[in-house]
């Protein structure tokens, strides 16, 4: 059931959306968030999946690669990098940021783009590791993956040193 608040933030996230997102006219960076598994979930360390019809682990382990060809989520896989495709092909998103499972996102990127490349870079100060593409794919987009932000992945530092090499490096002046 929608709250009355839900209504307002749905309606800021529709401006937002219709008004800006990548064809924004602001200042800034362009970046669009890739989110892999299409459904939600409270956090990674959830045990309990949310949803009573679908086997969580079956679920996660062919999202992960990991899954028999026998599992009805594979399909699912395969509709989602097929919907990845047709994402990078027709919109111009100049950085995509993947966080998360950063050997999975690898596989993941090797099967929407076969030709894509990561180097792997070790941000300085915080001793943390990114990978970036070595050349743009799609409609000349450069993808980042790194771990989740948190403290205990990329962390502050990691983070405000990824901003600086995007600054440096990815963004064009």
């Amino acid at each position: 059931m929608i709250q009355k608040g839900d209504i307002a933030k749905l309606e800021n996230v529709r401006k937002f959306i219709s008004n800006g997102g990548l064809n924004s006219n602001k200042v800034g960076l362009k970046s669009a968030l890739f989110d892999w598994r299409p459904l939600p979930r409270r956090n990674e360390r959830d045990n309990q999946f949310p949803y009573k019809n679908i086997n969580g682990k079956e679920y996660l382990q062919a999202f992960q690669f990991k899954g028999q060809s026998e599992y009805q989520y594979n399909e699912w896989v395969l509709k989602r990098i097929d919907l990845f495709k047709n994402i990078l092909s027709k919109f111009k998103i100049p950085i995509l940021l993947s966080f998360g499972d950063v050997q999975t996102k690898l596989i993941l990127f090797q099967n929407i783009c076969p030709e894509i490349k990561f180097k792997r870079l070790v941000l300085e100060a915080s001793n943390k590791t990114i990978y970036v593409s070595k050349e743009k794919v799609g409609s000349n987009t450069t993808v980042i993956v790194a771990e989740f932000l948190d403290y205990q992945n990329l962390g502050y530092t990691g983070t405000k040193e990824l901003v600086k090499y995007l600054k440096e490096h990815i963004i064009e002046s």
